[in-house]
């Protein structure tokens, strides 16, 4: 599926308030905090950016205790409902359409790059993480996370798509990875990078590559 078309996708899916969506973004808020274990300590005088913050719960959150707290998504219905929801509880977290192959940001700009559900919806997730790389200060961390390939993600997939049950996958087709295959990704883009399984059933892994 091409670039143009995916684009098209989610800014339709984001339009959406379908009982399915909300739950999902229910969902999403429990995981929020299992997530920002993922981060580290000493958070207060760091920079955070998220890359696809979607409904921007995560960037949201990440405010009340990073420095910054910055989020980007392609499309511009998320970047509209993420504003208003960060404005209406007094976030300090800010939003921006911008295209993740092109960041609009300086290099060295950040101690923490965070990404859930964006490298394996794209084309050439090598050149996104590199990009992000240039951006990420010097002894920061990015952190990408994809689903893992047979897990139930994996298995409910293969159920819809076999079984023309498109409603239940919100989501454009996406790659899922091995634990190798996501090792392949990351050494691509640095020499620095680990690779482990999280999630509450084993559902993800997670890259992190250390600049």
């Amino acid at each position: 599926m091409n670039t143009e078309k995916k684009d098209v996708q989610w800014q339709e899916i984001w339009a959406q308030k379908s009982f399915l969506q909300k739950a999902l973004s229910k969902v999403r808020e429990k995981y929020n905090h299992y997530f920002l274990s993922f981060l580290g300590s000493n958070l207060s005088e760091k920079e955070f950016l998220e890359i696809g913050s979607g409904s921007g719960s995560f960037t949201i959150e990440t405010a009340k205790y990073t420095k910054k707290s910055i989020g980007i998504d392609l499309s511009e219905n998320a970047i509209r409902l993420s504003s208003i929801t960060a404005l209406k509880s007094n976030s300090k977290a800010t939003f921006h359409q911008a295209d993740c192959f092109n960041l609009p940001f300086k290099d060295n700009s950040f101690d923490i790059i965070w990404s859930q559900g964006c490298i394996q919806l794209i084309p050439n997730p090598g050149l996104c993480l590199k990009e992000q790389l240039r951006v990420c200060k010097k002894n920061g961390e990015i952190i990408a996370t994809v689903p893992a390939k047979y897990s139930y993600l994996w298995i409910w997939r293969k159920v819809t798509f076999f079984y023309l049950l498109g409603f239940l996958w919100l989501w454009p087709d996406h790659e899922f990875y091995s634990k190798c295959s996501l090792e392949y990704l990351g050494k691509k883009v640095s020499k620095n990078i680990s690779v482990s399984s999280a999630g509450w059933l084993r559902e993800l892994l997670v890259l992190k590559i250390k600049k």
